[in-house]
């Protein structure tokens, strides 16, 4: 169902048709003007036959058998390259390489939470990452490490390339966060994976979720809220990445969470506590 009503959803916030009458004005996508039904229309055609992808992955897993991670890998880059396209056109390539890296962010968070909490199978990656087994640690790999690496590709790639001051200046085209602040962002990114690492391989099974988001909201909420009260900007941002007037503050606040909440996380996965979810 997510994947049928995504590409409506992204018609209507790139400013194509209203909602519920998708044969109205075009859509402009990859520079291309398109008919709104017709992107619509092959649009869900592709998300379902994606949606019968994943389905047939998920009958193979209750069968014993070994699904590959690139074709999850692929439906990430179809997916980035997708909704890249329907970036306004102002914003250059810059945009849509930032873009790009919000849809694989996105995949991350939900990979975090939706995978089953196996610690059996992240000690088996750590053993076959310490023996060289390189391709036995990709198939053991979580799906959201393959979203963080192609989300700091993204990044990477946004940094690069030139951004159109001009026209988002004069609010033709969005405001883009600076190199650092994107650098940020994705900071903060392994911070919360990290913490939701850390409640999700606790010792009571099925809780996980639940204490992982309410440790984030405390985070970002509170957090940020206490910062502000005390010290302003600059409190804030050692809460968030959001704050564009101290990226640098939020870069190094970020990295600083990201190493604590992992080391715990390394931790509780060492330790005879954590169990399969």
């Amino acid at each position: 169902m997510f994947s049928s009503s995504l590409p409506l959803g992204a018609v209507r916030f790139s400013g194509g048709a209203p909602f519920g009458q998708i044969d109205g004005p075009p859509v402009t996508w990859w520079g291309q003007t398109l008919p709104a039904l017709s992107f619509t229309t092959l649009s869900l055609c592709a998300f379902a036959a994606w949606g019968l992808v994943g389905a047939w992955r998920l009958m193979r897993l209750e069968l014993q058998m070994h699904n590959s991670p690139w074709v999850w890998v692929g439906f990430l880059l179809f997916a980035a390259a997708w909704r890249a396209g329907l970036a306004p056109p102002y914003g250059g390539a810059a945009a849509q390489a930032m873009t790009g890296a919000l849809v694989f962010i996105a995949a991350a968070y939900v990979c975090a939470f939706v995978e089953p909490a196996d610690a059996v199978k992240v000690r088996r990656l750590v053993a076959a990452l310490r023996s060289g087994a390189w391709l036995h640690a990709a198939d053991l790999a979580p799906a959201a490490l393959f979203a963080v690496k192609l989300a700091g590709l993204a990044v990477v790639v946004f940094c690069l390339l030139p951004q159109n001051l001009t026209a988002a200046a004069f609010g033709m085209a969005p405001s883009l966060p600076s190199a650092v602040g994107a650098f940020a962002a994705l900071a903060f990114m392994v911070r919360d994976l990290g913490v939701i690492t850390l409640f999700r391989f606790g010792p009571r099974a099925g809780r996980g979720d639940l204490t992982a988001v309410i440790a984030l909201a405390l985070l970002y909420w509170v957090g940020g809220l206490v910062g502000r009260v005390f010290y302003g900007e600059f409190g804030h941002a050692l809460f968030s990445p959001l704050v564009a007037a101290a990226p640098a503050v939020s870069l190094v606040s970020g990295a600083a969470q990201a190493a604590l909440a992992w080391w715990l996380a390394a931790q509780r996965l060492r330790g005879p506590k954590a169990v399969v979810e």
